[in-house]
């Protein structure tokens, strides 16, 4: 009898050392599906960051870069518009002057 308690300890001991090694295999595995689940996570944020960012047509992108450059081009229209009236109106005073001290030499 004796031996058949050692036989049933021995299964016993063999069962538990089966099972330990299950356990630690599902969990490795389990410890695999989380770093994939972490890694998946991850790349949903990203694309949905990506998603969400504010995408333009390229046609968009050259509508505003050629608005600024009108606006830039206009800018500069009105500078010398400015520059011309300016100087137009320094003309005319350099004209009058030039008048008036004709006139002045005439008397």
């Amino acid at each position: 009898m004796a031996a058949n308690e050692v036989d049933k300890i021995e299964e016993l001991k063999r069962r538990v050392e089966e099972e330990t090694s299950k356990v630690a295999l599902r969990k490795e595995e389990s410890e695999t599906k989380q770093q994939k689940i972490s890694e998946l996570k991850s790349a949903i944020a990203d694309l949905e960051r990506k998603a969400n960012e504010h995408h333009e047509l390229e046609e968009d992108i050259k509508l505003k870069a050629l608005q600024g450059e009108k606006s830039e081009l206009e800018k500069h229209q009105e500078e010398q518009a400015q520059k011309r009236d300016g100087l137009k109106n320094r003309n005319q005073q350099l004209q009058n002057e030039l008048l008036n001290g004709e006139k002045k030499i005439a008397e």
